[in-house]
């Protein structure tokens, strides 16, 4: 997702619906057992025309969705609890912030709600169908994310496979001549990869194809796509995905895409913006408190140093992800994401103390900028080909 800007007016618009209690939005939780076959969970997913189960694992709880499965290689012999990766939970009273930054930071659609074990689910789409209630005065160009990856559809839909895996997406549009044909998404591969238990799921099509993706991706993909024009407006592509039950809109602009925007991106609306004099934003705060805080200090200060030698920065964000945990210690990846007027910019780190991490990661951006606002002062660089960079602090 890009949000080229979210003004502090829009911030304090949506503050209503940051705030709201998520008591009024809990519907049934869709559960799986921790030895039900995985084909019997694509059945449960399909069924319901949903993207992820919980199951209840020992104390803890596994959410197990259609990436996960896509991802993991043995998953005709694995247990779900292996497939699935352990989340934390949400209570009542809790706030859709919060449950927005849980779905943001852990790439979900659902978050269980427990009380005395769980009790219900908060789902994305009921969080997004109630920013039809605000006047959202953005685009559509501003939420999207830009020049998405597309696929032809004479390639391999094993291929297909390989680009959703390696970029961590859901969705692909299948295009010629950058129009849209159709789109293949990961259930439509999961599907081929670990048929539904229920033959009778499958149509005649795809049960011939079953077990191996040496075929064209145009095979499976939905020839029905949705699609909103690039002026449109936010609340004109919440209508769309709801109205088509949808988890994804296309950008086009004379039938060409330019974007596409996701569930995701639209609950990443409800994200915390930390208050800084340029919009600043921070997704995955650590659940402890302390830790917490440390972050958003941290933050703050890497702007504060990054603008006083680099005041034309224009937007910074902030993701904090939880790589490893050993005990009581956690291993962090840290990015910081600035755009200024000539480049777009990602530094990464990993490691085991948040601070220092944070450290590493604006070290190596104050570096980079360095270099980059020298360069072109001398003439050698140019905006015209100034693009978006991702590097690893050192």
């Amino acid at each position: 997702m890009v949000i080229k800007t979210m003004s502090e007016d829009l911030y304090r618009t949506l503050e209503p619906i940051r705030n709201t209690k998520i008591d009024d939005f809990i519907e049934e939780p869709l559960l799986a057992k921790p030895d039900n076959r995985i084909s019997e969970i694509i059945g449960l997913l399909k069924e319901n025309n949903a993207y992820q189960v919980f199951i209840k694992y020992n104390d803890k709880i596994v959410s197990l969705n259609i990436r996960d499965i896509l991802e993991y290689k043995n998953v005709h012999t694995a247990k779900p609890s292996m497939v699935g990766k352990v989340i934390p939970a949400l209570k009542k009273g809790d706030t859709l912030a919060k449950a927005a930054g849980l779905l943001g930071h852990y790439r979900l659609r659902a978050l269980p709600v427990v009380e005395d074990g769980i009790i219900g689910q908060i789902n994305s789409n009921y969080i997004i169908k109630h920013l039809n209630s605000i006047d959202l005065n953005i685009k559509a160009s501003s939420l999207m994310t830009p020049n998405p990856i597309m696929i032809r559809g004479e390639e391999k839909a094993a291929g297909a496979k390989n680009i959703m895996v390696k970029n961590r997406i859901d969705h692909l549009p299948v295009v010629e001549d950058k129009k849209a044909l159709a789109i293949v998404t990961s259930s439509h591969l999961v599907e081929i990869l670990v048929p539904p238990e229920r033959p009778g799921m499958m149509t005649p099509k795809r049960k011939g194809l079953m077990g191996n993706l040496n075929f064209e991706v145009k095979g499976i993909a939905d020839k029905d796509v949705v699609t909103v024009d690039i002026s449109d407006s936010i609340r004109h592509v919440v209508d769309v995905i709801m109205d088509r039950g949808s988890s994804y809109t296309l950008v086009t602009l004379s039938e060409e895409v330019q974007g596409i925007i996701t569930v995701r991106d639209l609950v990443g609306l409800m994200q915390e913006m930390v208050k800084d004099e340029i919009p600043a934003y921070i997704v995955g705060l650590p659940e402890d408190p302390v830790e917490a805080e440390l972050a958003k200090s941290k933050f703050l200060s890497t702007l504060q140093l990054l603008r006083k030698s680099h005041p034309d920065i224009l937007e910074a964000r902030c993701r904090i992800k939880v790589k490893d945990v050993t005990g009581e210690r956690r291993r962090y990846e840290v990015d910081i994401h600035v755009i200024t007027p000539k480049e777009n910019v990602t530094y990464t780190d990993v490691g085991w103390d948040l601070a220092n991490t944070f450290d590493n990661v604006s070290n190596a951006l104050k570096r980079h900028l360095d270099k980059s606002a020298e360069k072109y002062k001398k003439g050698k660089g140019s905006i015209r080909y100034a693009g978006e960079e991702q590097y690893k602090a050192e």
